[in-house]
């Protein structure tokens, strides 16, 4: 993979965490891969994304790809999680990414959140939105294509 080639986006608006959401969809999180910085108020992981940019529509042979990359979230005020721990060898399957505008006391509040299959999450309290992607390594063969339902 060229430097040209290698993904990398930043969302600053909702649209953005859409488009971001599709691409990270059914990425491998590995539990020890998830980092809340406060000091730096901000949120750090790591994916193993499917690589859905090189995936066609048909049921090809083909062998697909996951790559790994980087994930920062900047401005993190609050981070609450649903479910998850700090197993070693604990993976979660992001399924979605989404961005609301909430109001708590009033106030508005900006909420990032992480959903994972089998009812695990992450929800982010931040004062902007301020979102980057990177792949930071080249595409490796992965086990099977993510299967959907089609309902």
């Amino acid at each position: 993979m060229t430097e040209e080639n290698r993904l990398k986006l930043r969302a600053v608006a909702a649209e953005d965490v859409e488009i971001m959401s599709a691409l990270l969809q059914d990425g491998l999180v590995a539990a020890s891969d998830l980092h809340y910085q406060k000091d730096e108020a901000s949120f750090v992981m790591v994916i193993n994304r499917f690589c859905w940019e090189q995936a066609d529509d048909s049921e090809s042979q083909t062998q697909p790809n996951r790559c790994l990359c980087g994930l920062k979230v900047a401005h993190v005020k609050r981070v609450s999680q649903r479910g998850l721990s700090a197993g070693v060898n604990q993976f979660y399957n992001l399924l979605s990414i989404t961005f609301e505008k909430t109001k708590e006391n009033g106030k508005v509040v900006n909420m990032l959140t992480f959903t994972f299959s089998d009812g695990y999450g992450i929800k982010l309290s931040v004062d902007v939105l301020a979102l980057i992607v990177q792949d930071i390594a080249a595409p490796h063969p992965g086990m099977a294509r993510p299967q959907h339902n089609k309902s």
